[in-house]
């Protein structure tokens, strides 16, 4: 076995009897006391990602968990910490384009909530969208792909996709009196049996 193969089975064998000795806590602040006195250069490789089985971001190296054992995916936070690491590169240089690019991509209530509160006013002509995106990523606790935008005062409008099915759903709150929310799926409009059904709305797939 390799040096560096044998310090990571060495580093897996520690984290596994802490673990049964202190749990999953211990773990950590075994690798955090670790981290911070510099004691491996193994150590170097840990991130903390995704962990199904424990339901949380764990201390992982070579995508395995280090608390249990199970593969490991990366986490949206690992992503955000690399493009942070990317921008101060950056501003180092006088460079601010990508933040430039980013700030501009955001919604502008998002924009103007960024700065203190007592200066919100100051952009009140700029912040008055009546629709607002909610949500636009993989949602967790949903288990699914979704954009959420919120429709005013009485509802959300959800475009997702949930396994192999492609739909979306008019949520109205408040107003069951007047409509009924509904969910519509791509396959209904298509339907893959009726070559000759036109397709009324086109989801983009």
């Amino acid at each position: 076995m390799g040096k560096v193969k044998k310090e990571i089975q060495e580093l897996k064998d520690t984290c596994q009897r802490i673990y049964s000795e202190l749990g999953y806590a211990g773990v950590i602040d075994y690798i955090e006391e670790a981290l911070a006195q510099g004691e491996s250069i193994i150590l170097l490789e840990v991130q903390y990602e995704r962990c199904e089985a424990c339901d949380a971001d764990m201390p992982s190296i070579n995508h395995e968990c280090l608390v249990c054992g199970q593969e490991t995916k990366i986490s949206k936070q690992q992503l955000v910490d690399a493009v942070i690491e990317d921008l101060i590169k950056g501003f180092e240089k006088g460079d601010y384009t990508v933040l430039d690019e980013l700030l501009n991509m955001l919604p502008v209530k998002k924009l103007v909530q960024a700065l203190p509160e007592e200066d919100w006013q100051v952009y009140d002509e700029l912040n008055n969208s009546y629709f607002e995106v909610m949500h636009q990523d993989f949602n967790e606790d949903a288990g699914r792909e979704e954009i959420q935008i919120h429709a005013g005062e009485n509802g959300n409008v959800i475009i997702y996709q949930d396994g192999d099915k492609l739909g979306f759903i008019v949520d109205v709150y408040g107003q069951n009196d007047h409509v009924d929310s509904m969910t519509v799926w791509e396959e209904d409009l298509n339907p893959k049996d009726d070559p000759d059904t036109e397709t009324i709305i086109s989801m983009g797939r």
